[in-house]
């Protein structure tokens, strides 16, 4: 006996005709119970639970019918070739570009729950020196000249890249970006969006976009702060957030939810 998970529901699958060993190496499988095995095609969003009995050294004894369920695109190699899937020419410029991040610190001003970097005590917390990030840019340069088709593009990433403190290693790659007309995208947490937004403003023509984060609504924030103790100031966030739009920068918004603002998701 088979069946169908749709939307919660399990929908009996009438098995008639013969019976055909199908390969799960490219399909999620495993046990439920003894008697019955969860199997998933995620390329065609199918889930159906099956008896367990009917799997053997990686094969599903199925009928028929089912195989359709069950069809994934290394099945069929000819179907899933990049000549059939990806624009050729989209390939080719893809080559001629490359994205460069800046990890210019690992510190942070915040210490937020869900963020995956405060887990690695490892990591440098103080920024680069500007004589290694003048070793860096050199290489670069070396690249660009090797390469004088070749499209690059900056990152600035952290940690938090926006701390007062980075402030000369941030001017001098925007002096580098405007030299060598270099788009720049920005990732942050927003506080100190207001301390830099005379710079971002006036470099506004290399910065492709800056990525904020907004994790409560105003009226939320200060009862955020009292559980996670680190939260943006949205109505801050929110107030710079508009000046930079108003002189024509692109904001990117992002969004993170846990047991303090969950019950706010549609609003937010």
């Amino acid at each position: 006996m088979a069946y169908e998970v749709v939307n919660g529901t399990l929908i009996p699958i009438k098995e008639k005709g013969q019976i055909k060993k199908i390969p799960l190496d490219s399909i999620y499988y495993r046990n439920l119970t003894e008697d019955y095995a969860l199997v998933i095609n995620s390329f065609k969003n199918k889930i159906l639970i099956v008896d367990a009995s009917c799997i053997r050294n990686n094969m599903l004894e199925i009928s028929e019918e089912m195989e359709e369920l069950l069809v994934t695109p290394t099945r069929y190699p000819d179907s899933f070739s990049v000549d059939n899937l990806y624009d050729n020419q989209k390939i080719l410029n893809a080559y001629n570009s490359i994205y460069i991040s800046f990890a210019i610190t690992y510190s942070c001003n915040l210490r937020c729950s869900y963020c995956f970097q405060q887990q690695y005590k490892s990591l440098v917390r103080k920024p680069i020196t500007l004589e290694e990030l003048e070793e860096t840019l050199a290489q670069i340069s070396i690249l660009i000249s090797d390469n004088p088709k070749l499209n690059i593009s900056f990152g600035l990433f952290g940690g938090e890249p926006l701390l007062p403190q980075n402030e000369p290693i941030i001017d001098r790659i925007f002096q580098y970006c405007v030299e060598h007309k270099i788009k720049i995208d920005i990732t942050t947490n927003g506080i100190f969006l207001p301390f830099f937004a005379k710079k971002l403003i006036i470099h506004r023509g290399i910065i492709s976009g800056i990525a904020i984060t907004v994790n409560t609504l105003p009226e939320n924030y200060e009862e955020a702060v009292k559980i996670t103790k680190v939260a943006n100031n949205t109505k801050k966030l929110l107030k710079i957030t508009q000046v930079l739009l108003d002189f024509g920068l692109t904001i990117d918004v992002g969004t993170n939810f846990d047991r303090t603002n969950i019950d706010n998701l549609i609003n937010l």
